[in-house]
């Protein structure tokens, strides 16, 4: 079992926690999130010290594995970066602060987060960037 050169085609080999999940069957990229029993989980790769705090755009890793891109201002210290990815996503999905947990990644750039409260649909097209 491999997986396709193309970007569109399904993911036939099973990966790590960060899978690379198609959105939709005719869409050419794949979304940095995935629906989970407990809500949806969401791929990020963070970027701390930014000039301006924003959600950029979906990216593909060397190992074909999708993540949101974000920048923050606030420096990796104290768990302070982390905060703010958090409240970002908040405002952007439209969400509380107490539905999105980090659910690994914490002292690394690629990080997951759990979504509860909102559906993988809703995640998708409050993502559109």
């Amino acid at each position: 079992m491999g997986i396709s050169a193309n970007k569109g085609d399904d993911v036939s080999k099973q990966r790590s926690l960060f899978d690379t999940i198609p959105t939709l069957p005719n869409e050419a990229s794949t979304q940095p999130c995935r629906a989970t029993k407990e809500g949806v989980e969401l791929f990020v790769r963070a970027t701390p010290k930014a000039a301006k705090e924003r959600i950029d755009s979906v990216t593909l890793d060397a190992d074909s594995r999708s993540y949101l891109k974000v920048y923050v201002t606030a420096a990796p210290e104290d768990n302070q970066a982390n905060k703010a990815v958090i409240a970002l996503l908040a405002k952007k999905l439209s969400l509380p602060k107490s539905c999105i947990s980090l659910k690994s990644g914490g002292t690394h750039r690629l990080k997951c987060f759990s979504l509860e409260g909102i559906s993988l649909d809703e995640v998708v097209a409050a993502l559109r960037v």
